[in-house]
C-alpha cells in the first residue's frame, strides 16, 4: 500500500461560488463527499479560512485540488483561478497540496454536486498515487 492510501486526506472542487470538498480517513482506500461551500465570487479569505478549519478539524494531512483541464488535456478557462487558489493554500496551510486532472468528473457527478466531484478527484489522486 502506497504512503498517501493510509494518509488523512482533503479533496477540493472549486467553482467560482461553490467548492466541494472531500474527506479520506487514514484507515479508508475511499474519497466520500464532506460538504458544500458556498462563498461570494473574490472572497478568496472567506475560503482560505474554511480549508484551514476543515484541515484542523479533520486532521488532514495533504489536500488534493482539482485542476479543470478541456477534454485535450489543455487548460480551460478556470485554470488560472485554479492555480491562484493552489498558490494562496501553498501560502497559508501547513500541509502539502497538490493538484489533480478533474477532465470528466463534472460529467460523471452532475453539475451541481460539487462535494462528489471532490470526491471523484481525490478518489483518481489515491488510485493513481
Amino acid at each position: 500500500m502506497s504512503k498517501i492510501k493510509g494518509m488523512r486526506l482533503l479533496g477540493i472542487d472549486y467553482g467560482e461560488t461553490h467548492i466541494g470538498f472531500a474527506f479520506k480517513p487514514e484507515d479508508s482506500k475511499l474519497a466520500v463527499p464532506h460538504q458544500i461551500f458556498d462563498r461570494k465570487p473574490g472572497d478568496r479569505e472567506a475560503l482560505i479560512d474554511e480549508v484551514k478549519d476543515i484541515v484542523d478539524e479533520l486532521e488532514v494531512e495533504m489536500v488534493i485540488v482539482g485542476l479543470p483541464l478541456t477534454l485535450q488535456g489543455k487548460p480551460d478557462k478556470m485554470c488560472d483561478r485554479v492555480a491562484l487558489f493552489i498558490h494562496d493554500l501553498r501560502k497559508n496551510i501547513s500541509v502539502r497540496v497538490d493538484q489533480e486532472d478533474e477532465r470528466m468528473t463534472t460529467r460523471m457527478a452532475g453539475k451541481h454536486a460539487h462535494d462528489l466531484s471532490a470526491a471523484i478527484i481525490l478518489q483518481t489522486y489515491i488510485d493513481t498515487n
